[in-house]
């Protein structure tokens, strides 16, 4: 019996995406999955979502977690929404926030299969901010992505596509120079190079759509595998004129953690709690230890 209302709370329905009137029941402190079934994806995937209290009387901000894996049992690189559910449990996250993480069939690098509608990974994305947030209209949402890798390079790609609806990104060590790389299973989703060249090479949709990017809230966190990607395309930024946040103090390992997120997400008002350090702890004489935590 505690094993079927286990279920119940994680896993609601399996919703059909086409159908364009889904609503995704998202619980506070609970990490809720929902399993979705789409057109632009092979199988269906995964849905992961948690929030923190809601309020009409202020603005919702609604961030995507991007991920670096297709969808498995086990990832390299940890979990996205499982690191931002830790700073929920931290009480450094405000209320009316929350985080949708959404999975794929293969590696996401967040565009569209030249031949393969099943294989629509930019579109699957469009698909599911749009359903989650209708289900928000009454509120005053904001929209924001977060990655690293190459879901901090999908970040930007997607940002940079016209008629975006995303309002903000925050993108740790990507490789935002990077060329055509079959190595990175780039292949599976972009078949070749020229269709790559021509429709998701980052710098060329820079110069091309940078105009897009003018009151949208950009913050580039470094540094890892891609400091000197991250530097260069920065370079290329201010030659357009595009305002954006560069931390460059950030030195982790390449992979998810709540730290680099948490620091990240400081430097948009309205999502993050300031740390406070107490003047002693009921609970634990290591308290300083473990306020250094984050």
């Amino acid at each position: 019996m505690k094993n079927i209302k286990r279920a119940v709370i994680f896993f609601f329905l399996i919703f059909n995406f086409t159908s364009g009137n889904c609503q995704v029941r998202i619980q506070e402190g609970v990490i809720t999955k929902v399993e979705i079934r789409s057109e632009f994806q092979e199988d269906s995937t995964l849905i992961r979502t948690i929030r923190t209290g809601l309020s009409k009387d202020s603005v919702v901000n609604i961030i995507f977690i991007l991920p670096v894996e297709k969808q498995k049992v086990q990832y390299t690189y940890g979990v996205g929404i499982e690191e931002a559910k830790k700073l929920i449990d931290l009480n450094l996250i405000n209320n009316n926030v929350i985080f949708i993480q959404p999975e794929f069939c293969r590696t996401p690098w967040y565009g569209n299969h030249p031949t393969n509608p099943q294989i629509g990974q930019l579109n699957y994305l469009n698909e599911v901010i749009k359903n989650i947030t209708s289900g928000y209209h009454e509120y005053n949402l904001k929209t924001y992505l977060l990655g690293f890798s190459k879901s901090g390079w999908g970040s930007m790609s997607l940002i940079l596509n016209p008629q975006n609806n995303i309002d903000g990104i925050f993108i740790w060590d990507s490789p935002l120079m990077t060329k055509y790389n079959p190595d990175w299973d780039m292949d599976e989703v972009f078949e070749n190079e020229k269709y790559f060249n021509e429709f998701y090479y980052l710098p060329t949709k820079l110069q091309a759509n940078h105009e897009i990017l003018a009151g949208k809230s950009i913050v580039i966190g470094g540094y890892g595998l891609f400091q000197n990607q991250s530097i260069e395309f920065i370079e290329k930024m201010k030659l357009y004129r595009v305002n954006f946040i560069h931390v460059d103090t950030l030195n982790y390992q390449h992979e998810w953690n709540k730290d680099w997120i948490y620091k990240l997400l400081t430097y948009q008002p309205g999502i993050t709690r300031k740390i406070e350090t107490p003047s002693r702890c009921r609970f634990c004489r290591n308290w300083r230890k473990h306020a250094s935590r984050i």
